[in-house]
């Protein structure tokens, strides 16, 4: 499968995104994920969001670029106070501490 890299570039909290093919997607609080048939919260980045990409399959995105994922609570909690048993959030800034866009 090809890698697609799609930055789309937000500031302030957004609600939405226009991505470079024209298609407009919403920030979600929660996000179904089929494969597990459970309903995730999303970590909440003040320029990114975390959205379900269905154009290429079934797959987690983070606006930043990167791939998104399900993480334990281990690996989010210096960036949350959500204490749940997991949440959605960017591969990118949960290994390096910065979006796939440089930004933290």
């Amino acid at each position: 499968m090809p890698r697609i890299k799609q930055v789309i570039h937000q500031y302030g909290r957004p609600t939405k995104a226009t991505m470079s093919n024209g298609d407009v997607i919403e920030r979600e609080e929660r996000i179904y994920v089929p494969s597990s048939h459970t309903f995730y919260p999303t970590l909440d980045y003040d320029n990114h969001f975390v959205y379900y990409y269905k154009q290429i399959g079934s797959t987690l995105m983070c606006t930043c670029g990167s791939a998104a994922a399900t993480f334990g609570y281990d690996a989010y909690r210096k960036y949350c106070s959500y204490g749940g048993e997991a949440v959605l959030g960017c591969v990118m800034h949960l290994q390096t501490g910065k979006h796939g866009d440089g930004s933290t």
